[in-house]
């Protein structure tokens, strides 16, 4: 919707087609891709087993034509059998384009929203990428409803997929999935059902109407194909080897090793409570020992070896060797979790109080701020700041210079370099240096890291932005050793740990955004346009009017298109507001999007007194949660 109220698009405008990238294997390949990763969260296991067992398949196939150094024609490899352009698809082994569009029906059964999109592999505008009638699977269409019969519940359809007892459907209207266990065929009941054929399907109750369109969602014989490749399978379990040391009236020695993957090096040594002694009825044997301490069950590791030093006639109960084996396990997963338990580098070190007091704060922090949308009817020249970032689109606009040598020389100004840069805002980059000595520039705020190729020659001070996820000192040290002069904290991180962070800080300097609404998602997608790329028609009503999503519980989220290169920001709904008053920071930032001059002045003041805005569109973000 717009600034108006005016409603211009409705549905899951989020939620975009499942990315298929099978044609453009053979360019991965050729470009010396080493991994190619498959998204599957939330899926299920059959989802995996279609998924990696089809693209394995041609992947093989598109690494077999590399090696062979097949006929290419413009950089296109071409089918041996069908002479048809394929980028990646088979070309050998009695596979055709056939077989590829077969897969394809598999891959779309086993899951699809909408179908398949190419994502922005392609250099072409996509207005494909998002399907906003629904945001779950939909299956394969196998037909429209020609007659329903609402009492006996029998639709009637001519097939355009086949059909077969056990499989799932859907109609359109309804969201809940229908198993089909009736079939009839010219009043006959069938298993299965063939393109063309037309069928009954019973018993079906609903909102359901004659030309509802109809679904098949789960191919039973394709899920049970699929399930055969890991119901029985083995699952690998790590090895350990045990030694352990009874003797009468001593404590029991149990010690456990492994050599394998982040458990190398691992030896875990145990000593038990309880004292073996001498047998009245049936002594304890290695072999009983054994079995007692392989029970580790549905852990993750398995005993290659246990050493048994028994002595004779000996009793001990079986719950001390549980306890030891139990015990043993949980220390081996302790070493594990201590390799990648986090720390901080004064750990261990004296540390100062971490709450400083207003008054320090206030006189060591400088502020800034981030001025997404400059408006050249208005004067910035008295704001009370030490820094100002500009974004870099309004260095490449000749209709801002005046105002640009204005803040220059009033404040120290910083390029906010892209969060994405693509195409057109590449082509800008060439600009940087008609644009440093054209004005007093004091740095850069990096989005990325690879953003330093295009900056670190001009020696001014570079600063870390949010994007660049600084959550740790590993990540502060790495971006200092990178030449940052301030690195911009994660919003994401708690009170606490921001706290610990910043004492610990060596010759970095910290800033924290205490105000501003923050950016939700970056797409590169246009949701006024629907299309990844800015298109020639375009009549940028963008940069004249706002938008904004709206979602269930009524909340606005502004959208803000940069048509620069066809980037959208999507920001959250309420205003993230925080005392600064507990952090030792070099900086305090404030984000500034669609605020009045007035506003800007008044949120600076309320930020230099330490206080923070209270009411319905603030919140404090995860200042006051655990991370």
């Amino acid at each position: 919707m717009d600034s108006s109220n005016k409603t211009i698009n409705k549905g899951h405008l989020l939620s975009p087609r499942d990315l298929c990238g099978i044609e453009y294997l053979i360019d991965f390949v050729q470009a010396g891709v080493k991994c190619l990763k498959i998204e599957g969260r939330l899926k299920s296991p059959e989802y995996v087993a279609v998924t990696t067992k089809i693209y394995r398949k041609y992947l093989d196939l598109a690494i077999n034509d590399v090696n062979k150094n097949t006929n290419e024609q413009n950089g296109t490899v071409v089918s041996q059998d069908t002479g048809i352009p394929t980028n990646g698809a088979p070309t050998e082994h009695n596979s055709n384009s056939q077989d590829l569009l077969e897969d394809k029906q598999q891959l779309m059964q086993v899951f699809n929203r909408g179908g398949f999109s190419d994502g922005h592999l392609n250099s072409h505008p996509n207005t494909n990428l998002i399907y906003k009638q629904k945001p779950n699977h939909i299956g394969l269409p196998i037909g429209k409803i020609i007659s329903y019969n609402p009492k006996k519940g029998y639709i009637k359809l001519k097939l355009e997929n086949s059909i077969s007892i056990g499989d799932s459907i859907q109609v359109e209207k309804e969201n809940n999935n229908y198993n089909v266990s009736e079939l009839l065929l010219n009043n006959l009941n069938i298993k299965t059902a063939n393109i063309g054929d037309i069928v009954e399907i019973g018993r079906l109750k609903g909102n359901i109407s004659s030309n509802d369109k109809v679904f098949k969602t789960v191919d039973k014989a394709l899920f049970t194909e699929a399930q055969k490749t890991f119901s029985s399978a083995e699952y690998k379990k790590v090895p350990i080897c045990g030694s352990i040391i009874v003797k009468e009236n001593s404590p029991i020695l149990f010690n456990v090793t492994c050599s394998e993957g982040i458990y190398d090096g691992c030896s875990i040594n145990l000593k038990s409570d309880v004292l073996p002694v001498q047998a009245k009825n049936s002594p304890i044997t290695k072999d009983r020992i054994i079995a007692q301490l392989s029970k580790t069950g549905n852990t993750e590791f398995e005993f290659e070896s246990i050493n048994v030093d028994l002595a004779d006639n000996l009793f001990i109960p079986s719950i001390c060797l549980n306890d030891l084996r139990r015990t043993a396990i949980e220390k081996l997963e302790e070493f594990a979790k201590g390799k990648y338990k986090k720390a901080f580098a004064g750990a261990g070190r004296h540390k100062a109080d971490p709450y400083k007091t207003q008054q320090n704060i206030l006189h060591a922090s400088k502020y800034c701020a981030l001025l997404n949308n400059l408006n050249l009817d208005v004067v910035y020249s008295n704001l009370d700041l030490d820094r100002l970032y500009i974004p870099f689109k309004y260095f490449i606009n000749d209709r801002y210079s005046n105002l640009l040598k204005q803040l220059c020389n009033t404040y120290e100004v910083y390029i906010y370099m892209p969060t994405i840069i693509r195409n057109n805002y590449l082509k800008y980059m060439s600009n940087l240096d008609e644009i440093v000595s054209t004005y007093n520039i004091n740095g850069f705020v990096i989005s990325h890291i690879s953003q330093l190729k295009f900056v670190i020659k001009y020696n001014l001070k570079i600063i870390g932005n949010y994007t660049l996820n600084v959550m740790n000192l590993q990540t502060v040290s790495i971006l200092q050793n990178l030449g940052l002069d301030t690195v911009t904290i994660s919003p994401e991180l708690d009170k606490l740990t921001i706290i610990d962070m910043v004492n610990n800080f060596n010759k970095v300097n910290s800033e924290l955004i205490v105000y501003g609404k923050l950016p939700l998602m970056t797409s590169n997608y246009c949701l006024i346009s629907n299309t990844n790329h800015c298109l020639p028609s375009c009549n940028k009503n963008c940069e004249k009017q706002s938008y904004y999503l709206k979602d269930r519980l009524g909340f606005l989220f502004k959208i803000a298109p940069d048509n620069i290169d066809t980037v959208t920001t999507i920001y959250n709904s309420k205003i993230t507001s925080i005392s600064s008053v507990d952090f030792n920071l070099n900086y305090i930032r404030m984000d500034f999007l669609d605020e009045s001059i007035d506003e800007i002045k008044s949120v600076i003041n309320t930020v230099k007194t330490g206080n923070r805005l209270e009411g319905k569109d603030y919140t404090n973000g995860n200042i006051n949660r655990l991370v």
